[in-house]
């Protein structure tokens, strides 16, 4: 059994889908309370990517706990449907850090916290904090009820280099032991890109693959601002540091060293160019040095670097924190919950943490990352050394992350195309964002 933590090639509801479930999902909420149709309560029903839960893996969860298991893909109008039927899966795959204040919001998950205070498995004092990420009091992420728990993960704003690419273009690698300032960053991807004949032959640097918004915001906090007001329910990319983020990244594709809403990346993500030595640095967190061990001459040249500056406090968030939660509808949460204990605490939590995709959410199995080969003895030392600074970026309750990211890749070709100024793309992102949040506000109430 294969898993990741970052993002998959195939299509996931977490990433993208439809962007009415807002709605849906709030039905969904209020018919949980009524009579549903009467389901096979025998049988669990795991909503997750078949990388994540292979038939191995689903025959091992029927041995360990006494009932048939079911493995659905995620399908986020699958989702919606079951919700709204009353009888949902009874566990989902989410992503926490931009999924929880959503499901918290909209009262379709169950609070986990009496099942972990009961639980023999799993020990809370075990709980590597990144699992904060699965908390929302109403106001902050981190804080109160737990509404799932996080399967592995990394600090999603690090970047891979692939020092070959550099030797061919005779420009030094960064010094993992250093954070690079984000200009610095952009310098050296210009000097790494090389097109010839109007084609780009190598890319210098790419930070598409993990979601326009989220981006916007993690840079923002490392500049030392935030894009939310304090009630979540509005953005701001007006104030002086989400400003300068816009600045930048309006640079970035003005420079075209990599992919972005004007450029579309037509593999959909980062990893098919780094994998064909085709991209010098790559947007991504400790996770993909499993897909790079699977590459043995990448391997020797990918190094691991700590995520850049944008001049504020050091932070380096979690973009993704994937993980399972268990709708409040579900007829079986004592056997959800069962299922919870022996995929993050069981066999495969030690499977999934001898692989290194992404840092194990219990801190008893960490001990167990890879670090036989040189690359991932390099990988382990940079990512420990970045872990003081996890930091959690509070999402909104008022939009699913989908919504958001499809008025980025909207509105930014149409402001480049007319008016490339950090001004302009502030205005607009204001604009249309504010909309969709006060839509959802109203719907959550």
């Amino acid at each position: 059994m294969r898993s990741s933590d970052g993002p998959s090639p195939a299509p996931s509801f977490s990433r993208r889908g439809v962007l009415g479930f807002g709605a849906h999902a709030l039905a969904a909420a209020a018919l949980a309370g009524c009579a549903s149709p009467a389901r096979d309560t025998g049988e669990l029903t795991v909503m997750t990517h078949v990388d994540e839960f292979d038939e191995p893996a689903r025959k091992a969860a029927e041995n360990a706990l006494g009932v048939r298991v079911r493995r659905i893909d995620p399908d986020l109008t699958r989702l919606t449907a079951m919700l709204a039927e009353g009888r949902p899966p009874d566990l989902v795959r989410g992503t926490g850090t931009l999924d929880t204040p959503f499901l918290a919001a909209s009262r379709l998950a169950l609070d986990l916290d009496p099942y972990l205070a009961a639980s023999t498995a799993i020990d809370a004092a075990d709980l590597d904090p990144v699992n904060d990420i699965w908390r929302f009091d109403g106001v902050r992420q981190g804080a109160g009820p737990r509404y799932g728990l996080v399967k592995d993960y990394s600090q999603d704003g690090m970047f891979w280099c692939d020092a070959e690419v550099f030797e061919r273009a005779g420009v030094a690698p960064p010094d993992p032991s250093r954070q690079l300032g984000h200009d610095a960053w952009l310098d050296l991807a210009r000097e790494l890109t090389v097109r010839r004949g109007g084609r780009t032959s190598t890319y210098g640097l790419d930070v598409s693959s993990l979601g326009g918004f989220i981006h916007l915001m993690g840079m923002t906090a490392a500049a030392g601002g935030r894009v939310f007001g304090d009630d979540l329910a509005t953005v701001d990319f007006s104030a002086p540091e989400p400003k300068e983020v816009l600045r930048w990244y309006l640079s970035y594709i003005r420079a075209r060293t990599g992919f972005s809403p004007v450029d579309l990346n037509p593999d959909g993500w980062s990893w098919p160019a780094f994998q064909a030595r085709r991209m010098a640095m790559v947007m991504s967190g400790y996770w993909l040095g499993a897909l790079v061990g699977d590459e043995p001459a990448l391997a020797e040249h990918a190094r691991l670097m700590p995520a850049p500056s944008f001049g504020g406090p050091r932070v380096s968030p979690c973009y993704a924190a994937v993980g399972l939660w268990i709708p409040k509808a579900c007829p079986i949460p004592e056997t959800a919950w069962a299922f919870l204990e022996w995929y993050f605490a069981g066999p495969p939590a030690v499977e999934r943490a001898g692989q290194g995709f992404g840092i194990p959410a219990l801190t008893s199995l960490q001990a167990k990352l890879p670090d036989a080969r040189p690359f991932q003895k390099e990988a382990l030392e940079v990512q420990r050394a970045e872990l003081p600074y996890l930091s959690v970026l509070s999402f909104t309750p008022y939009a699913r992350s989908e919504a958001l990211d499809s008025v980025v890749n909207r509105v930014v070709p149409e402001v480049f195309a007319r008016d490339a100024s950090p001004g302009g793309l502030a205005d607009a992102l204001n604009r249309e964002i504010n909309e969709v949040l006060a839509r959802g506000r109203e719907r959550v109430g």
